[in-house]
């Protein structure tokens, strides 16, 4: 609180002179059996928002530092009561090409800055990522907030995750996790009611109608592309096995499609279709 109240002060004063947003940084709780004075007490951590809230309403958000494994839980709690997600630091590991995915897709991030970004090797799988996620920055920006967006990250144990949209149930299908196997990522955006993109690696998605519709779906068309400006700029028409014979949308590695790169993120787009 006492904190809080030091901060606020110091920010209005300092906002009379040039009105920038401001935010205070937080270092996180590694563990629930950390007590205060073990990590660095006092800051706006997840469990104190409200009460930092309170003493310091003239700050515009409060930001994570996230080294933790559960980036999901993580985001989660700093994206309540209003709070924008911005992520100053994070992981820079092959982890940190997957989580930029779910930052900005499901929890509409203003940020997410991976710390000595600048240090990394130009081979980083981090790269590719953000190359993907600029090509859809202006659709990432126009479905922010739609309820439309959301990001696929596959964490441990989990093989399968149901997307409900308008008029279909995306069923998003991960891969068995190994040692040798990479956990899936990415995004899935409805853009109308029976079209959707998919950007990402290493996951599937098939589909199935709502209540009061249809009973079976189908993919009508699934077309790999790029964005340029916002526009769509459509490549191959993928079908037969490189789609399950019109079952499920197929991202690498997909061994029916020998031009499937899992080291290359691909954005796909797909309408589907419903019938008895």
């Amino acid at each position: 609180w006492h904190y809080a109240r030091y901060i606020g002060r110091v920010t209005a004063a300092g906002k009379e002179e040039y009105p920038l947003p401001m935010y205070v940084n937080a270092w996180l709780v590694q563990n629930d059996n950390q007590l205060p004075g073990d990590y660095p007490s006092g800051g706006p951590v997840a469990r104190m928002l409200d009460v930092w809230r309170a003493g310091a309403p003239v700050i515009d958000f409060f930001a994570p530092d996230i080294y933790l494994q559960d980036f999901k839980g993580v985001t989660a709690r700093y994206t309540r009561a209003g709070n924008p997600l911005m992520i100053p630091e994070a992981r820079r590991g092959e982890e940190a090409a997957r989580n930029a995915f779910w930052a900005f897709a499901e929890q509409d991030a203003l940020c997410f800055a991976p710390f000595g970004i600048e240090s990394i090797d130009m081979d980083h799988t981090l790269i590719e990522s953000y190359r993907l996620l600029m090509d859809l920055r202006p659709i990432l920006l126009q479905y922010q907030g739609s309820g439309k967006m959301y990001g696929i990250l596959q964490q441990e144990g989990e093989t399968d995750r149901e997307i409900e949209f308008s008029t279909y149930t995306a069923h998003i299908h991960f891969q068995p996790q190994s040692p040798e196997t990479t956990p899936g990522f990415g995004l899935i955006i409805e853009v109308a009611p029976d079209t959707f993109l998919i950007a990402g690696n290493y996951f599937s998605v098939g589909y199935s109608t709502r209540p009061g519709g249809a009973s079976k779906a189908g993919l009508l068309e699934v077309w790999e592309g790029r964005f340029d400006d916002g526009q769509w700029v459509p490549g191959r028409c993928l079908n037969g096995d490189e789609t399950a014979g019109g079952d499920r949308v197929q991202l690498p590695p997909n061994s029916w499609d020998h031009y499937a790169d899992p080291e290359k993120l691909r954005i796909l787009r797909t309408q589907v279709y419903s019938y008895e």
